[in-house]
């Protein structure tokens, strides 16, 4: 079990090296370790990119701790990005039939359904179900947020992504959703402040998609960007001095 931590933490400070050595450690061990078997599928999709290798490593965790439901909810993860969708579905719904309040399996059932079959109507159900769970559960209100407005309930968007970054989101995006809320609700003056805190951390993780979508907003509430790395100007408009 050491082992297996240990080369998790390598894994999270990106040392491929360290933490390939350190798992097969752990596994030489013991090879039906769920613990090392759990990392050894995180090792390969994050730092290998090999996604049939992480899948079978899952499958064994899974299959060595039946009564662990975030083993089951890994290979749902990884069903899923391989294109499995039925069965990545299948099996978290297994995960709600034992454990109805689990917020992992409500949220990552959400959102399959929303952003990878389309679905908002069903997703809704799933994400509301998280939120109910854990209010400050900040990837359950941010999605959430993200459904509402796809469904075109701004008012209840708003309160979830309020939600989602009063509990300290880092998603560039959340603040995005939240400030094109306020607009479509007829708030700049709230927005901006929203807009430019996704600029600032969709910097830090090179999201340029929501950099641009950010300033984009920006315009529309009459702030003037002066460069791309220099803070905005709000407008007496956009700021509600006028």
């Amino acid at each position: 079990r050491a082992y297996a931590f240990l080369a998790e933490a390598y894994k999270d400070m990106g040392q491929s090296d360290l933490a390939q050595q350190t798992i097969e450690r752990a596994l030489e061990m013991n090879p039906d370790s769920f613990e090392a078997l759990r990392v050894a599928g995180w090792i390969a999709w994050e730092l290998a990119f090999d996604t049939d290798t992480a899948r079978s490593y899952f499958e064994q965790a899974a299959d060595a701790a039946p009564n662990l439901p975030y083993l089951a909810i890994d290979l749902a993860q990884i069903n899923y990005a391989v294109q499995e969708t039925e069965e990545a579905i299948g099996i978290l719904r297994e995960v709600l039939d034992s454990n109805p309040q689990n917020a992992r399996a409500l949220f990552e059932l959400g959102r399959i359904y929303y952003t990878g079959l389309g679905d908002p109507n069903q997703a809704f159900d799933y994400l509301a179900r998280c939120a109910e769970v854990n209010p400050d559960n900040v990837p359950c209100q941010g999605l959430l947020g993200r459904v509402y407005m796809a469904l075109d309930q701004y008012p209840q968007a708003a309160e979830a992504l309020t939600r989602a970054v009063d509990a300290g989101s880092t998603n560039p995006r959340h603040y995005l959703w939240a400030g094109r809320t306020q607009i479509a609700l007829g708030n700049c003056p709230a927005a901006v402040p929203l807009l430019q805190e996704s600029i600032e951390l969709a910097q830090t993780v090179d999201d340029t998609e929501a950099i641009t979508a950010a300033e984009d907003d920006l315009r529309e509430c009459s702030v003037i960007l002066p460069g791309a790395d220099a803070t905005p100007e709000v407008t007496p408009e956009a700021t509600g001095e006028a």
